[in-house]
C-alpha cells in the first residue's frame, strides 16, 4: 500500500477544535494485477464540553474506485471476457461522540456514526448505522510508586 496523509488544525480558542484531514491511498491485492484508489477528506470538530468530557463531530466522504484488471468470473470461463467490470463507490458519513475521563490513566468512549454507500449500481447502495462504547487506557498513566532506598 502506498499512502499520502495530509491534516490541517485550527484552534479556534482553548476549547475548540476544527481539523481537515485527506488520505489518498493506492491499494494492492496479494498478485498485484489489481489495485484500488481511494481518496477520503473528514472534517472534524472537537469542543471541551468540561474538564474530563470532549464532544466531537465529523463529517466525511470518501471515493474508491478499483482498477478491475483481473475480473473475478468471465462470461465465458475464461480471464477475457468480463461479465461487469469493477465498479467505483463513493461513501459519505456524519458522526458524534463523547469521551470521558474516569481518571488520569482511563477514558470512557462512545460514539455514534451513520454512513452511506452509493455503488456504481444501485443495488449495490446501503447505509450503515453504529454505534461504539469503549474504554482507553494510557499507560503512561501509571506511574511506579517511588523506591526507598539508596538503589545500591
Amino acid at each position: 500500500n502506498l499512502s499520502v496523509r495530509a491534516a490541517i488544525q485550527y484552534l479556534m480558542s482553548p476549547r475548540t477544535t476544527m481539523e481537515l484531514r485527506y488520505l489518498r491511498a493506492q491499494q494492492f491485492n496479494a498478485r498485484g494485477s489489481n489495485y484500488q484508489i481511494v481518496d477520503r477528506l473528514d472534517y472534524i470538530w472537537t469542543q471541551n464540553l468540561a474538564r474530563q468530557l470532549v464532544g466531537r463531530a465529523l463529517v466525511f466522504f470518501e471515493h474508491s474506485d478499483p482498477s478491475g484488471v483481473n475480473p473475478q468470473r468471465s462470461a465465458d470461463g475464461s480471464d477475457s471476457v468480463p461479465i461487469s467490470s469493477a465498479r467505483s463507490t463513493s461513501r459519505w458519513g456524519v458522526g458524534v461522540g463523547a469521551r470521558y475521563a474516569l481518571t488520569d490513566w482511563m477514558d470512557a468512549d462512545f460514539s455514534y456514526d451513520y454512513t452511506r454507500v452509493n455503488g456504481a449500481g444501485q443495488p449495490r447502495s446501503y447505509s450503515e448505522h453504529r454505534a461504539l462504547l469503549g474504554l482507553t487506557f494510557y499507560l503512561q498513566g501509571l506511574k511506579p510508586a517511588p523506591s526507598g532506598g539508596s538503589g545500591r
